[in-house]
């Protein structure tokens, strides 16, 4: 089996596009956004991933990542970058509507049948736009190894790390959590929606997303729409068990 692998610009956003050579019909999409610090280029095993399982697959840089990365923002600190983490999320889940349209007139992807799915702060790009969007155009989301809620991890890194501690102060963090997806769960009904988190994840309380998800399930009136799994004795990571569940999700509701 042969694939095409493009590096293309959609919308002015900066895309790695892979899928089998010569398809008989359109392919469903599926996007996918990686982690902080990280890039398109760093998750092609991904991308390969899921193109292999028959889907046109589009790994897309979040803002100030890979090629949109500027001089300033690649000079600054781990915790300097971390202090712009949510702008950079609220910036990167405006790009999603405007890439879909885009492949609009692609003659080898099927624009409306689309999963999205991010990895880490990918995750969070997820549930920023799956919860705050008013009409999404996708037809599934799944976040990996994320949260929807920023506020009490915020501050506890802050706690925890004096160097990072240092770019907020209690006016940053409030505006933070108001602006957290969590305070958006009423926006969600009956839209497929798959939790993918690590019992032992430092980065991403396992908490935080058990409460997000009993919260959103409350409003379904269709259970079997929205799953939590949650992977024991691992921390922060993608397991090949991750990547199996999406799939298997993907293919039911895609």
């Amino acid at each position: 089996m042969r694939f095409i692998l493009e590096n293309r610009m959609v919308s002015d956003i900066p895309v790695i596009e892979m899928y089998v050579e010569n398809p008989v019909r359109k392919l469903p999409m599926v996007i996918i956004v990686h982690g902080f610090t990280d890039s398109k280029e760093q998750i092609l095993s991904h991308t390969y991933y899921f193109a292999k399982e028959g889907y046109f697959t589009v790994a897309f840089d979040a803002c100030n990542h890979g090629e949109p990365e500027t001089k300033q923002f690649g000079q600054f600190s781990y915790y300097e970058k971390g202090s712009h983490l949510f702008e950079i999320i609220n910036k990167s889940s405006k790009c999603i509507d405007r890439m879909i349209e885009d492949y609009g007139g692609n003659h080898q992807a099927d624009n409306d049948r689309i999963a999205l799915i991010g990895f880490s702060m990918g995750g969070m790009i997820v549930y920023d736009y799956v919860l705050k969007s008013k009409s999404l155009k996708i037809k599934t989301a799944i976040s990996i190894i994320a949260t929807a809620v920023w506020g009490n991890p915020l501050r506890r890194d802050i706690a925890q790390y004096p160097d990072f501690a240092k770019y907020f102060d209690e006016r940053k963090i409030v505006e933070i959590e108001g602006q957290q997806p969590s305070n958006f769960i009423e926006n969600m009904k009956d839209f497929p929606l798959l939790m993918l988190n690590a019992e032992l994840d430092e980065k991403m309380p396992i908490e935080n997303v058990r409460w997000v998800y009993n919260e959103i399930r409350k409003r379904y009136t269709n259970k079997d729409l929205i799953k939590f799994v949650e992977y024991k004795g691992i921390g922060h990571t993608t397991t090949p068990q991750m990547l199996s569940e999406a799939t298997k999700w993907i293919k039911k509701y895609v």
